[in-house]
């Protein structure tokens, strides 16, 4: 892992020539994408006993040149899509599955995101602390599946 995290890579199913991996039930409606050390967090989402059928986890391996095929038949279930990113609002993940879901003209979905935001981090600190001051945390994706659930 980076950074002194665990390595993850295998609990995950492999997709499309290692360029994305797979967690969970594949039926269940609601879909965290996440990239890089975000992985972590959402891990601990996928290891909650309350949630481990509820929640699937797709784990980008690149943000660019995403396999739209491999994209539709993650959606086909799917009524809720959280993004969790260790980037700004604009430009990473939100981004490519927007222009996927907009080219595809799938507009049924509800879709969350949680990121770095947009304004510069001045704050010094661990990724941890970063994340926590973004709510990337597991209480936060915690909360966006359970209110899901009860709507």
């Amino acid at each position: 892992g980076k950074g002194g995290e665990k390595v993850v890579s295998n609990k995950f199913q492999t997709l499309k020539q290692n360029e994305m991996k797979y967690l969970g039930d594949m039926n269940s409606p609601v879909l965290i994408i996440t990239t890089g050390v975000t992985n972590q967090v959402c891990l601990e989402v996928m290891g909650s006993n309350s949630m481990s059928e509820k929640v699937r986890l797709l784990h980008l391996l690149k943000l660019n040149n995403l396999d739209q095929q491999v994209l539709k038949e993650f959606l086909t279930f799917c009524k809720k899509i959280i993004i969790v990113e260790e980037h700004q609002k604009r430009g990473g993940i939100l981004t490519q599955i927007l222009h996927f879901l907009h080219s595809q003209k799938i507009r049924n979905l509800e879709i969350s995101h949680l990121s770095l935001g947009e304004e510069f981090i001045r704050n010094y600190g661990n990724q941890r602390e970063h994340f926590a001051n973004s709510e990337i945390t597991y209480e936060k994706i915690l909360k966006e599946i359970e209110d899901f659930y009860e709507n």
